[in-house]
């Protein structure tokens, strides 16, 4: 038999609180926070963050060359949202002033603020801003889709630009626009959001595109569905003539979620479009597809030029 030797009582405490103090107090250069950037810049430059009704969502960045642009809703301390953009010419070192944009008459009186939506786009030297709004009087109320557009890189927007309303139905219609997503790759213009009216859920997906910077559409509907669960647009992608669509119709049953996803693809430019029905049953029969994102986007599809 081999002989272990047995450390005396002393030595074996001594080791243990040793390696106890390791544990809590560990070696700096083996946990240590990355130093801090000087680039670090508060965008927004809003109140502190302890003050009432002032809050920033839904972030976007997108970075063109030396360019960077960035888009964010700001909550109103007088109630309802703002827009607003703001860009940086030499890679974020410096930064303009914030372009904001709020309005509160007849014709546009509330700003929708998307929680997955993707509501910037750059393409040739001009920015594209999409968002629902609601607009009424009174008590009557509905939904817009609203679009600014910069035509010297961000410099300055041109009036907003109303380009799908509910409104012509009655002074109170109510239809929303939600999950608005636009997309600007090489000469085109790809815009696409939900109709939803408010006594059903029910899915009109239109998709706008234009081919001259945003000066004229064409609107088209990519996929239609009945009523009964809740239908949402997951993803959007351009690039070339292709142009797809992901969306789901899901809905509880029995404390599960069930979901039917789909896709809608366009080969022409967004002329037409075709539907097809991507998700498998599981063992029992049920389509079971979960959302794609929590509160901000990430992207869910891709593709080729074909």
């Amino acid at each position: 038999m081999k002989w272990i030797p047995q450390l005396p009582y002393q030595s074996t405490i001594r080791i243990a609180v040793l390696a106890l103090l390791g544990m809590v107090f560990p070696n700096p250069s083996d946990a240590r926070n990355a130093p801090l950037s000087d680039g670090v810049v508060n965008l927004s430059e809003s109140l502190s963050i302890e003050a009432p009704g002032r809050a920033d969502k839904r972030p976007e960045v997108l970075v063109v060359g030396n360019v960077v642009h960035t888009f964010w809703f700001k909550a109103r301390a007088e109630g309802g949202h703002a827009v607003c953009y703001r860009r940086s010419l030499d890679r974020g070192d410096t930064w303009e002033p914030t372009y904001e944009y709020y309005q509160n008459d007849l014709e546009i009186r509330d700003v929708v603020v998307s929680s997955v939506g993707k509501h910037l786009a750059v393409e040739n030297g001009r920015v594209h801003l999409v968002f629902g709004a609601y607009g009424g009087e009174g008590g009557g109320w509905y939904g817009e889709l609203v679009y600014l557009r910069s035509v010297n890189d961000g410099a300055s927007f041109d009036d907003p630009r109303i380009l799908w309303s509910s409104g012509g139905d009655g002074p109170s219609s109510p239809w929303h626009a939600y999950n608005p997503r636009v997309i600007g790759s090489g000469d085109r213009l790809a815009i696409c959001y939900r109709r939803q009216a408010n006594w059903y859920n029910h899915l009109s997906a239109h998709v706008l595109t234009s081919t001259d910077g945003g000066s004229s559409f064409l609107d088209v509907e990519a996929a239609s569905g009945g009523e009964g669960g809740s239908w949402s647009i997951e993803d959007f992608h351009s690039k070339g003539d292709q142009i797809a669509m992901l969306y789901k119709q899901s809905a509880a049953s029995f404390g599960l979620t069930k979901g039917d996803l789909y896709l809608s693809v366009s080969t022409d430019g967004g002329q037409s479009f075709k539907q097809t029905k991507i998700s498998v049953p599981s063992s029992n029969g049920v389509d079971k597809v979960h959302p794609s994102h929590d509160e901000h986007y990430s992207a869910t599809i891709g593709g080729a030029e074909s």
